[in-house]
């Protein structure tokens, strides 16, 4: 595998980077790429749905093919596979990034 780092990249590729880190050092990083790439096109690769939430496209991958794109919420209406995806790593729930009202 091959590393390079540049002072002033056109575009920031990283793959699973935060996928060892808690969810609270996650949302920290998450938070700091933006300001440290403004303005640079950057790509996520990512198994955790929680580290693309509020990216401008995602990509949903089934057996190496793209099955969904849109954004978040355009995913959530769209996608039966990303609205599973969702549910099942941030709770049953939660839909559209808004906790809903259990009824018992």
């Amino acid at each position: 595998m091959n590393r390079t780092l540049t002072t002033q990249p056109k575009m920031l590729i990283l793959d699973d980077s935060t996928s060892a880190l808690d969810v609270a050092t996650e949302s920290r990083v998450q938070d700091a790429i933006p300001e440290f790439a403004p303005g640079m096109t950057t790509i996520y690769v990512a198994q955790r749905i929680s580290a693309v939430l509020d990216l401008d496209r995602i990509y949903l991958l089934e057996n190496g093919q793209i099955v969904a794109e849109g954004a978040h919420d355009e995913l959530i209406e769209s996608s039966p596979l990303y609205g599973e995806i969702y549910e099942s790593q941030l709770g049953s729930n939660v839909l559209g990034g808004i906790d809903e009202e259990v009824t018992p």
